[in-house]
């Protein structure tokens, strides 16, 4: 059955004649009169009645026109979407890929007053280790990256830029016996229940590096684990815990005074956190990337004071 042969007979159904369809469709009736014939044809059975006034679905005319009417439905749904999808083709994009420590702290801070400053830009932020997110970055599927740097040895056609430190602490619930001492000796720490970054991660090693920078082996972990909401549903909910976590992860936390911290590594252990984009400034000519890292130099400024 052709479509268009289809929509017309819905139009007679709908207008009650054959003149009716013809003046809707601006076609000659004799025009309209051949399709019908020949879809009664196709089907092998009648598909309208005949009366002095006009004409009127048969049951089989009305299954046709039924289909007919879901056919329009579906054809107005899909001219609906694909108008949408053409004009979010045509809308500005950001693509952020990032590593956990940034996504946590500095990223929605910017991000937020990005949206005010440009509120029809499409954004994507990808999270994930840096061996796919790198890659992508080259393949222009990523405008940039955010994340720690200077630890990596990065793909050809990249380069690095520092943002601010970031460093290893070792944090405890607000209400921790530990948190309300001004002096914790090693002792302190070593007797402590203690969650920790897994094992083989590049938080454990940082974990490890504090460590031996106190002085004092690294504490053996009732719990490893690399989740920031666990950790923090942990601090939160009991005072037997302490854990050692990036302090960016736990800025908000801090603030609130929802935990403290009862060491934090040596300045000569910090962490460098900045972003990595295509060398040559590609990209950067593009108004939303522009903004954003206007914005999120700004953030930066702020957070890092």
């Amino acid at each position: 059955m052709n479509h268009n042969h289809i929509a017309l007979f819905l139009d007679v159904v709908e207008q009650g004649s054959i003149n009716g369809a013809a003046r809707v469709r601006n076609v000659a009736q004799s025009a309209v009169s051949r399709i019908v014939r020949e879809l009664e044809l196709s089907q092998g059975v009648p598909l309208l009645r005949r009366h002095h006034w006009g004409v009127e679905a048969t049951d089989a005319g009305t299954i046709l026109a039924d289909l007919a009417r879901t056919v329009r439905a579906e054809a107005k749904v899909a001219e609906r979407s694909l108008e949408i999808l053409k004009k979010s083709e045509k809308a500005a994009r950001l693509r952020i890929g990032t590593g956990r420590t940034t996504a946590a702290a500095i990223l929605p801070m910017a991000l937020e007053q990005f949206i005010r400053a440009d509120p029809k830009c499409r954004i994507q932020v990808r999270m994930g280790n840096f061996d796919l997110l790198f890659p992508a970055l080259v393949r222009g599927e990523l405008d940039i990256v955010l994340g720690r740097i200077g630890n990596l040895k990065l793909p050809e056609g990249l380069v690095e830029e520092l943002l601010y430190h970031d460093s290893m602490t070792v944090l405890a619930g607000a209400h921790h016996p530990l948190a309300r001492r001004k002096k914790v000796s090693d002792a302190d720490l070593a007797a402590a229940r203690w969650i920790l970054p897994s094992r083989d991660t590049e938080p454990r090693r940082d974990t490890e590096m504090m460590f031996h920078s106190f002085g004092m082996p690294v504490p053996i972990a009732a719990i490893e684990s690399d989740s920031a909401e666990f950790v923090r549903t942990m601090l939160h909910g009991k005072n037997e815990w302490l854990a050692v976590m990036p302090r960016d992860l736990f800025r908000l936390d801090l603030a609130m005074r929802k935990v403290v911290i009862i060491r934090e590594a040596p300045k000569a252990l910090v962490r460098a956190v900045g972003l990595v984009r295509r060398r040559g400034g590609h990209g950067l000519d593009k108004h939303p990337l522009r903004t954003f890292l206007q914005i999120l130099s700004a953030v930066v400024t702020r957070h890092s004071s």
